[in-house]
């Protein structure tokens, strides 16, 4: 039978994804998550989630949350502990996306699985972490980067976009290879289009802090993302529920050109 579409957030996404014929699950990828919640709330809706942080002291505090929200299937590819072994006995280095149609889903709420993972931006992409994907797609399905472009950022930009740019290529590079086109499950922007081929969708959560960055700052970074061939589009206020009165970040899409 073919997996029920999986279904976004309304905070986050005014779309959902639907499983295509192979049964693929969607992936998300959190960069910069600190304590997780995106990570929680995208598996909770049933993606499979790498979520990851580069400071050592936080990485502790974003496994023990995760695995108190959702419990039953989040792994530490930051010191492989023994939660990666399986039932049978044996250490299986786990993946997100692919296949489990057969599997039984997460107790808390059928819960995707979510794999912690230590990344830097600025660090090339090694092939431990995007073996992490599989070998299906070449990367995340979406890529969610909530709260990370602040003053206290600043040396971290060039990274952050230079990465968005490497995941976007290894996409590209692995559906040059595919031969599995169109049973693929696709995201769409929050108006009903589609990004191009298989390029991923990014969301990106911007808070405005005029103690921390000037307005200079701020349009500092958003010429890098143009220069980058993105366009930052902000998701119109009246499709996030009670952005009027208890949301103070503005989400974008950064969509390819």
């Amino acid at each position: 039978n073919k997996p029920p579409p999986i279904l976004l957030p309304p905070p986050l996404w005014n779309s959902h994804g639907h499983n295509g014929d192979d049964g693929r699950i969607l992936t998300c990828l959190e960069l910069g998550a600190g304590l997780g919640l995106p990570s929680i709330v995208a598996a909770r809706h049933g993606l499979d989630v790498v979520s990851t942080e580069c400071d050592p002291a936080v990485l502790p505090l974003l496994m023990a949350n995760l695995r108190s929200n959702l419990a039953d299937e989040v792994y530490d590819d930051v010191s492989g502990d023994n939660d990666n072994v399986t039932r049978e006995g044996k250490v299986e280095r786990p993946v997100v996306g692919g296949d489990r149609s057969g599997e039984e889903r997460g107790s808390k709420q059928n819960s995707g699985r979510v794999i912690v993972h230590s990344l830097d931006w600025s660090s090339d992409l090694e092939p431990s972490f995007l073996n992490l994907f599989g070998d299906v797609t070449g990367g995340p399905d979406l890529i969610i980067a909530s709260d990370v472009v602040y003053g206290a950022t600043r040396r971290s930009w060039p990274g952050l976009i230079a990465l968005l740019v490497k995941l976007r290529d290894c996409r590209r590079r692995s559906a040059s290879r595919s031969s599995t086109k169109s049973s693929r499950q696709r995201l769409t922007y929050y108006d009903g289009t589609e990004p191009s081929g298989s390029d991923p969708i990014i969301l990106l959560g911007y808070t405005q802090r005029r103690r921390d960055m000037s307005a200079e700052e701020e349009g500092r970074f958003f010429s890098m993302v143009r220069e980058a061939g993105m366009e930052a589009r902000p998701i119109p206020p009246y499709l996030v529920p009670n952005s009027d009165t208890r949301i103070l970040t503005t989400v974008f899409e950064l969509r390819w050109l």
